[in-house]
């Protein structure tokens, strides 16, 4: 799970560049702690929550995205 963890902070950290590396490393650790107690108890699979959990960060990230390009064109 770790490993997961690991390659999914390299992959954004690669992606943002050194000037945002320190958000998105913050932005991780927070999101970690977070996600630690819902792998909590014995039928958990921790890759399915993973997964879940990752896609509605995406989610969500694409959707502010879009409000703050939405926003800057009306600008």
């Amino acid at each position: 799970m770790l490993d997961l963890f690991d390659e999914t902070a390299r992959t954004l950290v690669l992606a943002r560049g050194p000037e945002g590396a320190a958000d998105v490393i913050t932005v991780l650790v927070s999101q970690v702690v977070a996600f630690l107690p819902m792998m909590a108890g014995p039928d958990r699979d921790s890759e399915v929550a993973y997964t879940q959990w990752f896609r509605a960060q995406a989610d969500l990230a694409r959707r502010q995205r879009r409000e703050e390009r939405r926003m800057r064109a009306e600008q």
